[in-house]
């Protein structure tokens, strides 16, 4: 069992994110709950941001599924949801 542990142990550190620098963010699927709304995204601090390019990435989008992202702000966007601030995903896992 010590075995099974350690090696447990080993996979779990080499397993690393292709987004580094990377904001910790949770998915949140507002479909049919807020007019114009689909998935957004929930930051640390409980502000969310809209992203604009989500289907450019081959994530499974499963709410409440904790994900690492790059982003920046699209100010020159707008959105029906009017949830919070607009952005383009450079990286998304």
């Amino acid at each position: 069992m010590i075995f099974l542990t350690a090696c447990g142990g080993e996979e779990d550190a080499d397993q690393t994110t292709g987004c580094e620098g990377s904001e910790e963010v949770i998915l949140e699927n507002l479909t049919g709950l807020l007019d114009g709304c689909g998935w957004v995204l929930n930051r640390v601090d409980g502000t969310r941001i809209e992203p604009l390019n989500l289907n450019d990435f081959s994530v499974d989008l499963v709410d409440g599924k904790v994900v690492q992202l790059i982003y920046e702000i699209d100010s020159n966007a707008v959105s029906i949801c009017l949830i919070g601030d607009i952005i383009r995903l450079s990286c998304f896992e």
